[in-house]
């Protein structure tokens, strides 16, 4: 029961969140969803519970004599910290601006940025965030062993995962009608990054609830 309760009670409780503050906000869905109002407070505190439950499940792990493998976990709070005080603080922005510094004001390039065509923008800050990716990624092959024992916790993050692409989707499609000096902050801008925000709220939520649900797996009686 707990196995199915927990992990659904924390993406139900996303859903209604993100829902809520897009009716909250009236006119403006994207309101409570911009940057240092509820919902940031609300995805930090989600990242947070990650390394929370890492943490545990780091401890449960270790007692059990999972060895190195044991390490992934440390490394999931590790890099879920990082993500919060990145949502909560937007480092990946001025990650982006200091490469935006460095190719306008030190001419010195590190890769082709940024990408355009008619329908796709993809600016310093989304190459940031594909830099987390391909950590995340190396971080799943170097522990695979541990990462692909638990098909319910691959299960809740493939999904979030899929969620949270999304939400990126969405990013550069706003970033792209930015560039091209679309209206963005009318009704249907301001709808489109509701959803987007949105997807982001339900994809960690997703994350948090494959960490639960590996806890409580390991919890049970085999």
């Amino acid at each position: 029961m707990k196995l199915v309760f927990y992990p659904a009670l924390v993406i139900l409780l996303s859903a209604i969140v993100s829902f809520g503050a897009a009716i909250a906000g009236g006119d403006n869905p994207y309101y409570h969803f911009d940057e240092y109002r509820f919902a940031t407070y609300y995805n930090t505190a989600q990242i947070v519970a990650c390394a929370v439950v890492a943490m545990l499940l780091f401890k449960q792990r270790k007692k059990a004599g999972a060895g190195a493998g044991a390490w992934f976990w440390m490394v999931v709070v590790t890099g879920s910290l990082f993500l919060a005080a990145d949502e909560l603080f937007s480092i990946h922005d001025y990650d982006g601006f200091f490469l935006t510094y460095l190719r306008n004001d030190l001419h010195i390039q590190l890769i082709q940025w940024p990408v355009l065509t008619e329908n796709f923008y993809l600016g310093t800050e989304d190459f940031v965030l594909m830099a987390y990716g391909v950590f995340v990624i190396a971080m799943c092959v170097i522990y695979r062993s541990e990462f692909l024992s638990s098909k319910g916790t691959i299960f809740y993050w493939l999904a979030g995962t899929l969620v949270l692409i999304l939400s990126c989707l969405l990013d550069f499609n706003v970033l792209m009608k930015v560039h091209h000096s679309l209206d963005t902050r009318g009704y249907n801008g301001n709808v489109l990054r509701a959803w987007e925000e949105s997807f982001k709220l339900l994809g960690f939520a997703c994350m948090l609830a494959g960490l639960i649900y590996r806890l409580v797996k390991n919890e049970e009686p085999s």
